[in-house]
């Protein structure tokens, strides 16, 4: 991919862990992923809209399938769509780093 048709993105880092700890005082339930966002391409959604790529992390992280959230808003916005999903996905687990 070359400069001018590169598409910038966005990406940050979150998890999930439980309330319940440890012995060592660890969350018993630690799951991570990685969401990069990106602007739509023409061909992939509507004009505005953001694509948002979900990779678990943690071996128990269930993934997200399909693995990209597309939504309105730019890349901001699909990363926030795919917490949502993220957040269905990892019910009664704090979300951090959102």
């Amino acid at each position: 991919m070359t400069a001018e048709n590169s598409v910038p993105a966005v990406s940050i880092r979150i998890f999930f862990t439980s309330d319940t700890l440890d012995e060592e005082g660890i969350p018993s339930i630690y799951r991570s992923y990685q969401i990069s966002g990106r602007a739509a391409l023409p061909n992939e959604a509507p004009s505005g809209y953001g694509v948002a790529k979900v990779a678990p992390l943690s071996d128990d992280a269930p993934a997200l399938v399909p693995d990209e959230v597309p939504a309105p808003g730019g890349a901001e916005g699909a990363i926030a769509a795919a917490i949502e999903q993220l957040k269905m996905l990892n019910p009664g687990l704090e979300c951090k780093g959102a």
